[in-house]
């Protein structure tokens, strides 16, 4: 079947205009309307993001005035770590005198004497020294006391300078010197007691 369409050309190019018309304005009413949904809800987004940043300068402001508040604690504790850190250069890791004392006390046989007892404290960096000399009835009792002493904490390298036997009041005693060196202590924390 052949279709056949008898009306003029004018005609026909007019109604092809008016669809194209009427499809160019719907699609352009439809373009507007997501154009107008885009900008509304970009609209309301940048609201909101204006009514957060509000809060949050509030907050800011609010951080800030604390700040300002605490500042002269902040410069305080600065000052107490500058000098804590100073006072800590110049103690360094101070000798275990009190330890060291007690622990040679205690293991000390009951059969040799003390006559001189010397703790020398060594320059930055060296470890102390402690000299003990004394007498005893022999020199197993001095050897004795000196494998003792190797166990002390805070005590290294002990030996025994000289032991020589002489004769006191008719009694025949050993004569000693033994050295040791004293490790260092624990390096000196001045905040350390007040549990800072």
């Amino acid at each position: 079947m052949v279709k056949i369409n008898l009306l003029p050309a004018s005609l026909l190019a007019e109604r092809k205009r008016q669809r194209a018309q009427g499809r160019f304005l719907l699609l352009s009413g439809v373009v507007m309307l997501v154009l107008a949904a885009g900008f509304g809800f970009l609209f309301i987004q940048t609201m909101e993001i204006k009514s957060r940043l509000a809060v949050v300068s509030a907050e800011r402001a609010a951080v800030e005035a604390e700040i300002a508040r605490y500042s002269v604690y902040t410069k305080l504790q600065a000052e107490v770590n500058s000098k804590a850190g100073i006072l800590k250069k110049v103690m360094g890791r101070p000798l275990p005198w009190v330890e060291v004392l007690e622990e040679v006390g205690a293991v000390i046989p009951p059969n040799v004497w003390l006559t001189d007892f010397l703790l020398t404290a060594g320059k930055e960096g060296e470890a102390g020294q402690l000299t003990l000399r004394g007498l005893t009835y022999d020199h197993p009792s001095t050897a004795r006391w000196v494998a003792a002493l190797r166990e002390v904490n805070g005590v290294a390298d002990v030996r025994v300078m000289f032991s020589a036997e002489e004769k006191k009041d008719n009694i025949m005693l050993v004569r000693f010197e033994v050295r040791a060196g004293l490790l260092p202590g624990v390096e000196y924390d001045p905040l350390a007691k007040k549990g800072e």
